[in-house]
């Protein structure tokens, strides 16, 4: 590991750090690592680095790219294998053929990104960045729709292009929208 240098955190823990001259990192999907300074305690986490209006393939993943809406929330109790959607593979793969970078957003709890990292990469997706809500459980509806919403206007207002949206409900189109 490479110190890229440090910043100072939000009350929701979310930093900004700004890459200037030898710092930069090339354009492509980046592991990275957080580590906090007081406790020397961190993280890994995916950066994505692109040029400026890359254009963005956003996708939900429960019920559109799982078998139904419920099939990881099912799989926590009986440990069962969550299946993908056929033909999903093969869809995000010419995604990804025509420039589409693909970024994975869900309601789904933020204590599930490893789960939720390890099934995409299992069942063939291609590694994107993650959005997942900051609460265990968001409802269906108005809560859903505000944090996917919330979560696409940080996405437009970091410059990148939402080109493709991808969603099996009305509210994936409601916060696309």
């Amino acid at each position: 590991w490479v110190s890229l240098g440090s910043a100072l955190t939000d009350g929701e823990g979310a930093f900004r750090l700004t890459l200037t001259g030898a710092s930069l990192l090339p354009i492509g999907m980046r592991d990275l690592f957080v580590s906090v300074q007081g406790d020397r305690t961190g993280t890994r986490f995916l950066g994505l680095v692109s040029s400026p209006g890359a254009a963005l393939a956003v996708s939900d993943v429960d019920g559109t790219l799982t078998s139904s809406e419920n099939a990881f929330t099912s799989s926590l109790l009986t440990g069962a294998d969550v299946a993908i959607h056929p033909g999903a593979t093969t869809a995000f793969a010419a995604l990804v053929a025509r420039g589409y970078q693909p970024v994975y957003l869900t309601a789904r709890g933020d204590v599930f990104t490893q789960d939720t990292r390890e099934w995409l990469a299992a069942k063939g997706l291609p590694r994107g960045p993650m959005r997942l809500a900051p609460s265990a459980i968001t409802l269906p509806g108005d809560a859903t729709v505000a944090f996917k919403a919330g979560a696409m206007a940080a996405i437009k207002a970091a410059g990148y292009d939402v080109a493709v949206g991808i969603g099996n409900r009305a509210s994936d189109i409601a916060a696309y929208g």
